[in-house]
């Protein structure tokens, strides 16, 4: 019956990983000769709204289906968006943004909302706030790069963030961080910290 068949779709729906939500809206409409998953279950939950179930079983139901990317965007978006911005929501969603999906996430943000992440977030925070949440949002290996090089920009050396950096590198992660500041800043890491620096120093960092 009605309660059944929908317990069923929860059951079911609830228990696919977002991974797999793609391949199980391909097998759907093959399945079905064409069908639209969304939007058969935007119907069914459509017809009980108002009476048992309230458009919040709609849209958990249409969020089930969403890419994992998809359900990054929006809310990080939402919390940014009009007047004021929801810091503990956004302040959540950056900090636990998943390695695998971070790449994707700012150039679907970009696509979706003509700005990117960073300056959305640039714009709506301010002080050590917005450098917390600007070095968490990005790449890791790009978070290295801006603060090496604040470290060794301007007058003076700041030998001790120099030490952290390289050093909490392991050799793979080394190599990224070289490759990523010649491509970002059109000169060579082991020479500006050759540059930068002198003796025994000099030799242990480069």
């Amino acid at each position: 019956d009605c309660l059944r068949e929908e317990a069923c779709l929860i059951e079911v729906l609830a228990t696919v990983p977002s991974d797999h939500v793609e391949a199980v809206k391909e097998a759907y409409a093959a399945i079905t000769g064409g069908g639209d998953l969304a939007a058969d279950i935007e119907k069914k939950t459509s017809e009980q709204n108002g009476y048992i179930f309230t458009n919040w079983w709609r849209h958990t139901m249409k969020q089930l289906l969403a890419k994992p990317v998809d359900l990054w965007c929006q809310p990080l978006y939402d919390a940014m968006n009009g007047l004021g911005t929801d810091e503990n929501t956004l302040t959540a969603l950056v900090c636990t943004i998943p390695e695998k999906y971070r790449d994707a996430i700012h150039q679907e943000y970009h696509k979706k909302y003509g700005k990117t992440l960073l300056s959305h977030i640039d714009s709506e925070t301010s002080f050590n706030y917005k450098k917390v949440l600007m070095n968490q949002a990005q790449h890791p290996a790009y978070a290295r790069c801006s603060a090496i090089d604040a470290a060794m920009r301007g007058v003076g050396t700041d030998e001790q963030q120099l030490i952290r950096i390289i050093c909490a590198c392991d050799h793979k992660e080394r190599q990224e961080l070289k490759e990523l500041y010649e491509r970002h800043f059109s000169k060579s890491l082991v020479d500006t910290v050759a540059s930068e620096t002198s003796g025994d120093f000099k030799k242990a960092l480069t």
